[in-house]
């Protein structure tokens, strides 16, 4: 198998190598299951932090993909501005009116103030983007004083070693695909190590979680989580496509398929937010 990295597709924008919700159906649905799964995990809840608790007037969400995420803070937060930003546009959906959705490239300067937001947020983004420790730098400075940067990532590397051999060919392949576009399939387990750095945040909290796929694993919600991934991932266009894109055989992808419910292949997600140093 010839290895092909579609560095200069133009179909494939600012570093994310699937292609956007706005222009396949199901994706818009691959990527809604994927956030109701973790706010289920959540217990209907948009994350871990304290978000409430900061009686937000204005939250950003960075790489909205399908607008879940963003639909769901503003249906929570109906007195809160939500700023939704992708390099895509959102798909054709009823949004509430509190949003406010933005055309951008993360990997450029965005065109807000500093210590502008309450709630800085990005899901399965910063693995994507050129630069991604630069972009988090960059972003953490639109929170204010008080307020919460979230970001949640995997790292993939997690499923190279754990699954089995066609899982390892083809999880190389795709952090191969991150690395050429300047992402990075590792930074999961990174974020508290870059957000720590930029010493004007405290209170760093960090879940890491592991999904098992087989969902065979000791903790229930866990086991439940890592179906609906895998689940979501198996059934996305997008990503079948990717893979044929890369030459990648139906041998290897019916065997993928397997190996990723196998018992032992699993994910590992890490959730991370901070709380700005008041001044």
């Amino acid at each position: 198998m010839t290895e092909k990295l579609p560095v200069s597709d133009t179909s494939y924008q600012g570093g994310y190598i699937l292609k956007p919700a706005c222009e396949i159906p199901e994706e818009l649905q691959r990527l809604d299951e994927i956030h109701a799964a973790i706010s289920r995990y959540f217990g209907g809840q948009l994350c871990l932090a304290p978000m409430a608790a900061t009686s937000p007037s204005k939250i950003l969400d960075l790489g909205c993909g399908s607008g879940a995420w963003a639909i769901q803070a503003a249906t929570q937060f109906p007195e809160a501005e939500v700023h939704a930003l992708d390099i895509s546009p959102l798909p054709d959906r009823i949004l509430p009116s509190n949003i406010h959705f933005h055309l951008a490239d993360l990997s450029q300067e965005l065109n807000f103030e500093p210590e502008t937001f309450d709630i800085v947020h990005s899901r399965f983004v910063m693995c994507h983007v050129l630069n991604g420790k630069e972009v988090i730098e960059r972003v953490a400075r639109l929170v204010r004083p008080g307020g919460l940067l979230l970001m949640e990532d995997m790292d993939i590397s997690n499923l190279v070693t754990t699954g089995g051999p066609a899982v390892a060919q083809v999880v190389s392949i795709l952090m191969q695909l991150m690395r050429a576009r300047g992402g990075d399939g590792e930074i999961g387990r990174k974020l508290e190590a870059i957000i720590s750095s930029l010493r004007f945040f405290e209170d760093v909290h960090v879940t890491r979680i592991t999904a098992p796929f087989s969902g065979t694993g000791p903790n229930a919600a866990n086991n439940e989580l890592g179906l609906a991934i895998k689940k979501s991932h198996a059934s996305g266009d997008a990503v079948a496509t990717l893979f044929v894109e890369q030459d990648v055989t139906t041998d290897t992808m019916e065997q993928y398929w397997k190996e990723l419910g196998q018992s032992g292949c699993e994910a590992i997600i890490y959730f991370t937010w901070a709380r700005r140093i008041e001044r």
